[in-house]
């Protein structure tokens, strides 16, 4: 009896220790796991605001991007808010989802929260350029055209925990 406890408690531990790992996928290998669950680590190169959804542009810009991560605003009474610093591209985080073909209308919502987000990345920042050193800012012109992913490839994001809590240091600060 207390062998099998002790293999049942080995084979337990292992198994959580197996799924406590995170197995990152590679963003070139995206497509290869279409339908599947993966999580990547990327930055986010740019963005859309709308009425339901932030769309995060993975790879390049909308609409040449890579890869697009759908993060819904509100989900059923919880409000969904998305650290400043992912969104505007100075932090790397990991994001947990299904990889699916977009197959949705075009959004044409209105961007609400733009004036909070034009704010954020029109402040003065310390701005280093070759050997010049100074404050500079970014000016924000909002998007207004339809954002159109249909037979793209997305991750639909429905809930904080699929957000990796630790963020890293961005290879380069585009905001």
């Amino acid at each position: 009896m207390k062998s099998f406890l002790v293999v049942s408690f080995l084979v337990l531990s292992l198994t959580a220790k197996s799924r406590s790992q995170t197995n990152i996928v590679n963003l070139r290998d995206i497509p290869e796991n279409l339908n599947k669950e993966i999580t990547i680590q990327t930055q986010v190169i740019d963005f859309d605001s709308r009425g339901d959804y932030w769309y995060l542009y993975i790879g390049d810009h909308y609409p040449n991007q890579r890869f697009t991560i759908m993060v819904k605003k509100v989900n059923g009474t919880k409000r969904m808010k998305l650290n400043m610093d992912i969104l505007l591209g100075r932090k790397i985080a990991n994001f947990t989802g299904t990889v699916t073909r977009y197959e949705g209308n075009p959004d044409s919502s209105a961007n609400p929260e733009i004036e909070k987000i034009r704010q954020e990345i029109e402040q003065p920042r310390p701005l280093t350029i070759g050997e010049s050193t100074g404050m500079g800012y970014f000016h924000y012109i909002p998007k207004t055209a339809p954002v159109d992913l249909q037979g793209k490839l997305v991750m639909l994001i429905t809930d904080k925990k699929q957000i990796g809590k630790k963020l890293y240091p961005a290879m380069v600060n585009i905001y």
